[in-house]
């Protein structure tokens, strides 16, 4: 009885840690914008990728289309937003959630980049 009970509660701390959004199929994992580039050019995949089209998200579970996606791009907010990649492992399909970053994480990111270039300074690379 104990080991079926530390079994489904390790079980059920694996499967919450590896899904970020719920209306994302549970065998989704985040990927890297390499990894869909990669797909794509992979000869075997020509035919499995004009068939699984990625699917685009917002936050709310919602699908956008490109019109959506160009407002975005050319509006003045535009770098408030990131798109995070998703890979469902047993499909193959590919999934983006287009995240509003909040003004934490805009800081955080401003702070990483000031950093950087005060260490490329610093070594004399810039």
């Amino acid at each position: 009885m104990k080991k079926t009970l530390l079994f489904l509660l390790v079980f059920m701390g694996v499967t919450a840690l590896g899904q970020d959004y719920s209306f994302l199929s549970s065998t989704s994992r985040k990927t890297k914008a390499h990894e869909y580039v990669y797909y794509l050019n992979d000869p075997a995949n020509i035919k499995d990728s004009t068939y699984n089209k990625p699917k685009y998200y917002l936050e709310n579970g919602k699908q956008y289309g490109e019109a959506y996606r160009d407002s975005i791009s050319k509006s003045e907010d535009r770098y408030k937003y990131l798109t995070i990649g998703y890979r469902d492992t047993i499909t193959n399909q590919f999934s983006f959630v287009l995240h509003k970053r909040t003004d934490e994480e805009l800081e955080k990111e401003q702070e990483y980049w000031k950093n950087y270039t005060e260490e490329d300074k610093k070594t004399g690379i810039s």
